[in-house]
Order: C-alpha cells, then sequence, then structure tokens
C-alpha cells in the first residue's frame, strides 16, 4: 500500500507491506494475526513558514526530510456474529531526524482496542453495534461508540458517538461486489476548527478462491465461506 499525505510544512508519503494468518478455532470461529512493515518519508518545509514568534529552534526555516521503518501488529478473534481484537502501531517508535533532535522527534506507539456484535431482530433486519478505544502513552483514551441498523443484507443507517468530540450520521448500500456509503460528523467538541465534515467511501470486494484451511486438535476442517465475517 502506497500513502502520501500533506499539511501545510508537514508532508509524509510511504509504503506498507502487510501480513495476515488465520487459525480456524474449534468451534468454527478463528483468530487471525497480522503484521505489517512500513517505510515513511517525513518533510518539513519551513522557508515559507510564517511564525509567531521568529528564532524558535524548534521551526527551523530550511526543508528538511527523514526516512524511518517501523512495524504494526494485531490480532483478532472471530465469527459469524462478532469480534474482537487489538492493534499496536508503530511498535519500535522510530526516530525522526528533523531540526537537528534525534532523541525527542519519534513515532509515537498508538493502542487500539476493537469489538462488535450483530443481532438478527428479524430475517430482514439486524442491529451492529461496536466499540473502538485509541489510546497512546502519552494522551488520553479516545472513545468511538457505533451502531447501525441493516436492511436486507444491502442497505444500513448508523450513529456513532466519541465523547467530547463529534456525532456521526452514515448510511451505505451494496450493491452486489461494491459498496457504497456516506458518513456526516458534526462537531460537538472544544475542537471547532471545522464545525462538520462529509465523507464518501467507495469499495469493491474482491471474490476469495476458497475459504482458508486449518488443522484444529479434533482433526482437518474446512472453514465455510458463509462464517467469512465481512
Amino acid at each position: 500500500m502506497y500513502n502520501d499525505d500533506m499539511g501545510g510544512a508537514v508532508s509524509q508519503s510511504g509504503f506498507e507491506l502487510t501480513g495476515a494468518y488465520s487459525i480456524l478455532l474449534n468451534n468454527q470461529d478463528a483468530v487471525s494475526f497480522g503484521l505489517s512493515m512500513k517505510g515513511n518519508q517525513f518533510v518539513f518545509d519551513g522557508t515559507n513558514l510564517e511564525v509567531y514568534q521568529s528564532g524558535d529552534e524548534s521551526l527551523p526555516g530550511t526543508l528538511e526530510s527523514s526516512f524511518g521503518v517501523d512495524f504494526n501488529a494485531g490480532m483478532m478473534v472471530y465469527g459469524k456474529d462478532y469480534y474482537f481484537g487489538m492493534a499496536v502501531f508503530n511498535l519500535i517508535q522510530d526516530k525522526l531526524s528533523l531540526a537537528g533532535v534525534d532523541d525527542e522527534n519519534r513515532l509515537v506507539r498508538h493502542y487500539h482496542f476493537m469489538g462488535s456484535y450483530l443481532y438478527n431482530v428479524s430475517r430482514l433486519v439486524a442491529i451492529q453495534s461496536s466499540a473502538l478505544m485509541r489510546m497512546t502513552e502519552v494522551t488520553s483514551a479516545q472513545l468511538d461508540l457505533n451502531a447501525r441498523a441493516i436492511f436486507n443484507g444491502t442497505s444500513w443507517l448508523g450513529l456513532g458517538f466519541r465523547p467530547q468530540d463529534a456525532i456521526v450520521l452514515s448510511t451505505g448500500l451494496n450493491y452486489g461486489a461494491f459498496t457504497f456509503a456516506y458518513n456526516y460528523d458534526i462537531t460537538v467538541g472544544e475542537n471547532m476548527l471545522s464545525t462538520h465534515s462529509h465523507e464518501l467511501s467507495f469499495g469493491y470486494f474482491m471474490p476469495a478462491r476458497s475459504a482458508f484451511r486449518s488443522r484444529p486438535s479434533s482433526g482437518r476442517r474446512v472453514r465455510s465461506s458463509d462464517r467469512i465475517l465481512k
């Protein structure tokens, strides 16, 4: 995967290689482990930067760049109606040699904990609840709570809440192997850089040739395709 992001005087580009391995459990659920390596090029352009106070050594008036390598890891247990897991980003907290400082400029380790449960109200309606908690070693935890109603397995309406930050309204539609979604964020916290935002997403599900296989203690079994969480 390739990424390219720019915001003001700071830009970031790089690549990420990801792999995962899944193991079938005896109850027909599964556990999956993932590991990724990423390389990022950080660039700080201070040549045209306007600052309130000149002479700040942490904001050099030059063009500086630094390339670093780091790793992410995670695991997830999942079944037909649920999943839960965790992920850790920036495992080695790679140093960034910007502004001539190596020890203070470095990537910060992030921790994500997530879970979801799908409840079938009827043959045509289901309710899916999910939660995501994000935290670092230097900041407090941030919690996302979400719920959506799924109709006939093809369309949904959702509501999300991030305490002291935002409320999210969402809707989406699946059509064959394609999926479309729209999110509307309403800011309710003190971060008023933007009172609201819009997000459109489009996806395509690549068909799998076969379900994965494993060798649990009770013997060789094959995981059926309808048990794979989508």
